[in-house]
């Protein structure tokens, strides 16, 4: 992201939900989990209403607010530029929420891929995917190989900010985990893997959108670098406490977690604009 080459950003006629998202439904019950007590638990609303009023240009207050945090080194103004963003750029946790549908899928995938690894043991989930050649390989080489089986693929802009995002997950989780064991992994391994991804899904959304400061053919990449990883520090701060415990319950129910993870994204959202 930080080395890419110069673009305007998004036009301001630009959809908010394309037409490819699937109608967003919040943790609604089915028969085989209607009396399961570990659904997300709602987070205080910020009592905004659920249809927030977009601006014309949405995306013109963040990225004016992104390019003078990247000008004066803010970090202050980033935090605002993460609120804002979710806010007006978005409209709010709800349809942000369903605007993050892709990496949300992809976050569950890898909840269940781990899982599986958890339960039928590394070998056995590697020879299902044709990637026996990782067996006995590093974690960062196993992980990396999976990006397609976890992302999918497709020629959506939103695949492609899931991947990188995705791509910085790993790095994230090697460097907090440089031990990390896929073969014994636990429910809370598990969780603190995808809040990472979630993070990084939240952070990349954000850079696509408003984040051409980073993005110009001029941007010093190592401020790009530098920038990004603040991003990813503040809404960790702002978010991980609250999405572990959630997280930790979607473990729990593999064959829910997809339909979980909806929530724990608009938990997340929210979390931000609360802050």
């Amino acid at each position: 992201m930080g080395t890419s080459t110069n673009r305007r950003g998004l036009s301001p006629s630009t959809p908010l939900l394309p037409d490819w998202i699937n109608e967003f439904e919040e943790n609604q019950p089915t028969d085989s989990d209607e009396n399961e007590s570990n659904e997300p638990t709602p987070v205080e609303d910020d009592g905004s209403p659920d249809d927030i009023p977009i601006p014309h240009n949405r995306f013109d207050a963040s990225q004016r607010g992104f390019k003078e945090a990247i000008r004066t080194g803010n970090s202050q103004g980033l935090n605002r530029v993460v609120k804002n963003y979710y806010y007006h750029s978005l409209g709010g946790s709800k349809k942000a929420a369903q605007r993050m549908q892709l990496s949300s899928q992809a976050v569950a995938r890898l909840g269940s891929t781990l899982s599986r690894f958890q339960k039928e043991g590394l070998q056995d989930v590697l020879n299902t995917y044709n990637l026996t050649q990782y067996v006995g390989r590093p974690a960062v080489e196993i992980l990396s190989a999976l990006m397609d089986i976890v992302c999918e693929t497709s020629a959506l802009l939103d695949n492609a900010i899931t991947k990188y995002a995705y791509a910085r997950a790993v790095v994230r989780i090697i460097e907090e985990n440089p031990e990390l064991d896929l073969t014994r992994l636990t429910d809370t391994q598990i969780a603190e893997m995808m809040a990472i991804f979630l993070e990084e899904s939240l952070v990349y959304r954000l850079i696509c959108d408003v984040g051409r400061s980073l993005t110009v053919a001029t941007s010093d990449p190592l401020r790009a670098l530098e920038v990004e990883k603040q991003l990813s520090q503040i809404v960790s701060g702002l978010i991980r406490s609250t999405i572990m415990p959630e997280l930790q319950k979607a473990v729990q129910s593999i064959a829910t977690i997809e339909r979980k993870l909806t929530g724990i994204y608009r938990i997340a959202i929210q979390t931000i604009l609360n802050s």
